[in-house]
Formats: C-alpha cells, sequence, structure tokens
C-alpha cells in the first residue's frame, strides 16, 4: 500500500475548487428560487449551467483519476469511491429535471413550490455527497500521514 502524500494531488486540488464553484451556483440559484416565478428564465438558465458544471465535475473525479488515486493510496477507499461514482448518474439526472421541467412549463409559477422543493432536496443531496467527497479526501491524504511504518 502507498504511503499517503503530505498533500492532495492537482486533480484533488481541482475537484477542491469545482467545489467552491458548484456551492457558489447553488447558492445563487436558491437566492433566484427566493425571488419567485418572475426569475424563471433566468432559473432554467442556471440550472442548465448546474447541470454542464456537475457533468465536468463528475467527470474530473472519474477520467481525471480522483477516485482512482485515492483507491491506490489505499483499497480501503474502493467501496466508498465507488458508491459516490454511482451517485454520479441520479444528480446529474434529476439537475437536467429541474431545467427541463422548468424549460417547458407553460406556467413557472403553477410548478415553482415542487421545482424549489426539489431544487432544494437536490441541493441537499449535493452538499451530503461533497461532504462525503471531502471526508474520502481527508482520510486518504491526512488521516493515515504517520500511521505507516
Amino acid at each position: 500500500m502507498s504511503q499517503p502524500s503530505a498533500s492532495p494531488s492537482l486533480v484533488a486540488q481541482q475537484v477542491e475548487q469545482e467545489h467552491d464553484a458548484l456551492r457558489d451556483l447553488l447558492g445563487a440559484i436558491a437566492k433566484q428560487f427566493s425571488q419567485g416565478p418572475g426569475v424563471a428564465r433566468r432559473v432554467a438558465d442556471d440550472l442548465l449551467e448546474l447541470g454542464e458544471l456537475l457533468g465536468r465535475h463528475f467527470r474530473t473525479e472519474e477520467d481525471a483519476g480522483f477516485f482512482a488515486e485515492i483507491i491506490d493510496k489505499d483499497a480501503r477507499f474502493t467501496g466508498e469511491a465507488s458508491r459516490l461514482c454511482d451517485e454520479h448518474a441520479t444528480m446529474l439526472r434529476d439537475a437536467k429535471s429541474l431545467a427541463d421541467r422548468l424549460s417547458v412549463a407553460d406556467d413557472a409559477a403553477a410548478i415553482w413550490p415542487d421545482l424549489r422543493h426539489d431544487f432544494h432536496e437536490l441541493s441537499i443531496q449535493l452538499m451530503r455527497h461533497e461532504g462525503d467527497e471531502n471526508r474520502l479526501l481527508q482520510q486518504a491524504y491526512v488521516e493515515d500521514i504517520g500511521s505507516k511504518d
């Protein structure tokens, strides 16, 4: 098993930066939802942007080696990394569904409460997921330092 390094890789740092961007966009969309259906077009555009950002972010984690790197540090992280990857498809689908529902709505006001609720649920899921990723990152790069001979 490899000895954990003292600091995350460039890919892990990119993932952390993308987490910041996601939190910022989620906050902006939440604020728009609180303004009511008069900003529906802007919310729809931002939901599309959220889906694109999530897609790029998940590709970084899956294809650029973030999870592979963590598993290489310690194989005991395989199950958690796999679970987190499995969640990606669901969250992408949910983000796209929100944008699609708002884009085709004849009356944004009629569906606004449901969309706002579903966005809130997606935000909670994304923040929980991000927290799980951050804990995994911390376990791989921080907690194990010095524990191996």
